[in-house]
């Protein structure tokens, strides 16, 4: 599965959509891509709206994230994020 995000720091998703939009368009003139693909827009919808790379919150995404995944041990939320997205359960 391939996941493409764009708009973690809000300013970022005009890029971000421009390769998506890109990446869509090239699929739809040729071949089915080769594997699933997700395609998450604006993930930081008010930085992009207001073109800063905090939410509305004043935080930082990319650090938030950061901050919870030590919080949360790092190997175990992995393992539950992967068995969310396979639909099966991890080997590991």
């Amino acid at each position: 599965m391939l996941v493409i995000s764009s708009g973690l720091h809000g300013v970022e998703g005009f890029f971000g959509s421009a390769v998506q939009t890109m990446v869509l368009e090239w699929w739809a003139s040729s071949a089915s891509p080769p594997v699933r693909c997700v395609f998450l827009h604006a993930l930081n919808p008010y930085g992009f709206a207001w073109i800063r790379r905090p939410n509305e919150n004043n935080e930082d995404l990319k650090e938030l994230g950061a901050t919870r995944n030590r919080v949360d041990s790092g190997a175990t939320g992995m393992r539950s994020q992967r068995a969310k997205l396979s639909g099966s359960r991890s080997p590991l």
